[in-house]
């Protein structure tokens, strides 16, 4: 298999992330438990089909599976099968890139934080403006 996969570990964000991303074909997420991964949205972001084992939040990253293939957790020929199945189908690798794409573009910083920002106006109402004390002022508590 190491003629035709790369096994790198942890490689830290900046210039050589990056351009691992670039010389990518696919990215595979193997884990028994996750949250909801940053680095799903960061290969989205990359232009890369994704194969994630269906733990915790990895569902949700991609969009029930509509953005990625989704494997169980600890089954080999699953994630032999997804890949080859990336290999072998350009049709749907084309669409899980463009998926991904529009999911990054979507959840964006800003994106996310105007969600936020609505459902707190929502359920509270707007927010009201606070005097700001300058440093150095006495305040009351």
């Amino acid at each position: 298999m190491s003629d035709a996969m790369d096994l790198l570990g942890y490689i830290p964000n900046g210039p050589r992330l990056t351009a691992e991303y670039r010389r990518s074909h696919a990215f595979m997420h193997v884990s028994l438990t996750e949250g909801l991964p940053q680095v799903i949205f960061e290969a989205q972001a990359a232009g890369l089909p994704i194969v994630a084992t269906d733990v915790g939040g990895v569902a949700d990253a991609l969009a029930g599976g509509d953005a990625g293939l989704l494997i169980p957790p600890v089954d080999a020929p699953a994630a032999v099968a997804a890949l080859e199945l990336l290999r072998d189908d350009e049709r749907l690798r084309g669409h899980l890139i463009e998926r991904g794409l529009e999911l990054a573009t979507r959840d964006t910083m800003d994106a996310q934080l105007d969600r936020i920002f609505e459902f707190f106006e929502s359920h509270i109402g707007a927010p009201q403006q606070v005097p700001f004390e300058t440093q150095g002022s006495s305040t009351r508590r």
